[in-house]
């Protein structure tokens, strides 16, 4: 099972990449269709879609990044299936559609403001070519019973919004930080 928390706050300051502070953002909704493994032994050939082990999801997942979990309490899971046992380097979601809600009015860069409860797109660079890469080197084991460990991924808001960027068309550009975090009881 993929699982996720979150951690972590952050201060604002003002520029055209700004830092918004994790407390202004009431959601961040992303829409995952797919989900990968990097086998290690592919560590440097990333490039290559062949060196990936893919985690087919029946359909999209939809999950708001603000509302997950934090440190010490279940993960929410968010997709489950079979990888073959072995160790991994790396995790990318493959998203196609993101927004994101404001809890306060703001404004990014020195003339594009946001208003708060309204919806606004979100564009990850790369979210539906490569994918959002998770920093998650973990293993895949079977135990005696044949259960397979789970993975465990932690969204980061502290580092997801040190660099947001708005436009002129309403959109705001991101790219959310995910790392990997060991198994509860690990």
């Amino acid at each position: 099972m993929v699982t996720a928390g979150w951690f972590a706050s952050v201060a604002g300051t003002e520029g055209s990449a700004d830092v918004v502070n994790p407390d202004a953002v009431a959601s961040l909704m992303v829409r995952i269709t797919e989900i990968q493994f990097l086998p290690s032994e592919q560590e440097g050939n990333e490039e290559n879609p062949g060196a990936w082990v893919s985690l087919g999801l029946a359909s999209a997942v939809e999950v708001d990044l603000m509302a997950l979990p934090t440190e010490g309490q279940p993960p929410l899971v968010i997709a489950s299936g079979a990888a073959p046992s072995g160790n991994y380097a790396n995790i990318r979601l493959f998203v196609d559609e993101a927004t994101i809600r404001f809890a306060t009015p703001i404004t990014l860069g020195v003339a594009f403001s946001f208003d708060a409860d309204v919806d606004y797109d979100v564009d990850i660079p790369s979210g539906a070519e490569t994918g959002i890469k998770a920093d998650a080197a973990f293993t895949v084991t079977a135990d005696a019973d044949g259960d397979i460990n789970d993975v465990n991924l932690v969204f980061s808001p502290s580092s997801t919004f040190l660099n947001v960027t708005g436009t002129g068309t309403g959109e705001v550009i991101l790219t959310p930080v995910i790392r990997g975090r060991p198994a509860q009881g690990s």
